[in-house]
């Protein structure tokens, strides 16, 4: 996910508080008083330490709040009431209250939820609270169309463990399958199977059965391509760069052709997005249509540590399978009145909306405005440039201050912060001929097999393409 759109109007917006938050990755970990790396690559604590939060860059292994596991989530998910869906800052972590949040704005419409991306906006991400560690999941949604426009439908672990349909709008008859191992590119991952039918104009079924030794997609009951876990193995580790850390579902819509991104990016998404076009004007956005997600839990690892049943811990900063233990840790987290820490205290850039939702809105206070709005975002090109996953603030186009969320991380003796401790003071038809091992008449980048080629720098996948002004203004290292 990752694209980042800055305009000469940020240079208002005063944010040195924001720029003070020190970034997280790769060979750079967290301190105490910030100790949770978020989805973003930015040390906070609040909500920073809930979904998103990296344990391999947070200050320890356990500066993450506890995942909530997937039987919470376990059955079909209707939207006929999208009151439950709640926006991201408000939810802490309590799953008997929200099993879903969102960035963004989300609608309820014939009896779907209804992902919208307006003018000139980074548009929305659905996205799980409780966490899937090996199960099926079938999404039955409609996606959205047009040059530029991207639909998703993934799993995303909080170490970048990742499974993608994805969705470009300039070709609605193609679903693109994807993977990724905490966060490294590798572009042989991807595979394109055949939809018949419109995936805009036809409501579609689109399954990720996701086993430990093994991943297969399913597109209306039919299989369109297998991953065995066994063909990951890199062999110069060892590792098997297979996803294979608890992940939550997230479905979105973001502007890929947005004039913002990289040509590569731009090119993949089918080129410039038309903000022009007429659904900006009826009714009104971009948008993708969710009508069910269902959810069949599979048991957890043989080897798994589990001492409870409530959550998912990680007790070591590999980010592995085995660096996960089933606990029964409270997954809720307190956020302080008013404010949290996870968004505008991480140094993200300012995006100033040309149009802002009206009476339809999600985003009703400013301090909501002055939070993070992440859309799903891929770069991908003849010259097999790939990034992934990016943040950006949301703000009306008529505030030129940003109310300044700031929280203060608790600290205490213990050699460890924990998210409860800092919290305390802060708030994407075919048949088996297209799985991934008969691949006699399949380019290389249809396989599987190629994971030892895998680039590093997962760091990299999450970085924001800031322009140069941004990151003049931030303080940021691109």
């Amino acid at each position: 996910m990752k694209f980042s759109t800055v305009i000469a109007a940020v240079a208002s917006v005063g944010f040195a508080a924001a720029a003070s938050a020190p970034s997280c990755g790769a060979g750079s970990k967290c301190p105490k008083e910030s100790p949770c790396c978020d989805a973003y690559g930015q040390c906070g604590s609040g909500v920073s330490c809930l979904g998103g939060c990296d344990a391999r860059y947070s200050f320890a292994a356990d500066s993450c709040a506890p995942q909530p596991v997937c039987s919470n989530g376990a059955g079909t998910h209707t939207f006929t009431d999208v009151s439950d869906i709640v926006y991201y800052t408000q939810y802490n972590g309590d799953i008997s209250k929200n099993l879903w949040s969102y960035t963004g704005e989300v609608l309820e419409q014939n009896s779907s939820a209804v992902l919208t991306m307006r003018k000139n906006t980074v548009g929305t991400v659905l996205f799980s609270n409780f966490f899937i560690w090996y199960g099926k999941v079938t999404a039955v949604i409609k996606t959205s169309h047009l040059d530029g426009v991207v639909s998703d439908f993934i799993l995303m672990s909080n170490v970048k463990d990742e499974i993608d349909y994805e969705f470009v709008g300039n070709d609605v008859t193609a679903a693109q399958t994807n993977y990724y191992f905490e966060g490294l590119l590798n572009y042989d991952n991807e595979f394109t199977a055949t939809v018949d039918n419109s995936t805009y104009a036809s409501y579609h079924e689109y399954t990720i059965d996701w086993q430990e030794d093994s991943i297969t997609w399913y597109v209306d009951g039919n299989a369109v391509r297998t991953l065995n876990k066994a063909d990951t193995v890199n062999s110069t580790t060892g590792v098997a760069e297979f996803p294979q850390t608890p992940a939550r579902i997230q479905l979105s819509v973001w502007p890929g052709g947005d004039s913002s991104e990289p040509q590569g990016t731009v090119q993949w998404a089918g080129g410039p997005i038309d903000w022009n076009a007429p659904d900006l004007s009826d009714p009104g956005y971009y948008f993708v249509e969710v009508e069910s997600v269902t959810v069949d839990c599979y048991d957890p690892p043989s080897s798994a540590n589990t001492t409870g049943s409530k959550s998912y811990v990680y007790t070591n900063q590999e980010g592995l399978e085995a660096d996960v233990s089933i606990t029964d840790d409270d997954t809720t987290i307190s956020l302080s009145s008013g404010s949290s820490s996870g968004s505008t205290s991480s140094g993200l850039p300012l995006q100033i909306l040309s149009q802002a939702p009206q009476s339809q809105s999600s985003l009703q206070s400013l301090e909501e405005l002055s939070q993070v709005s992440t859309a799903q975002t891929k770069t991908k090109s003849k010259s097999q440039s790939k990034t992934q996953a990016i943040p950006v603030v949301s703000a009306i186009a008529t505030s030129t201050t940003a109310a300044s969320s700031s929280a203060a991380a608790s600290t205490s003796d213990d050699s460890s912060a924990s998210a409860t401790d800092s919290a305390d003071a802060s708030d994407s038809t075919g048949s088996a001929d297209a799985t991934d091992s008969a691949a006699a008449d399949n380019s290389a980048s249809a396989t599987d097999s190629a994971a030892s080629t895998a680039a590093t720098g997962a760091a990299g996948h999450l970085a924001a393409p800031l322009s140069g002004l941004a990151a003049a203004l931030l303080g940021l290292v691109l």
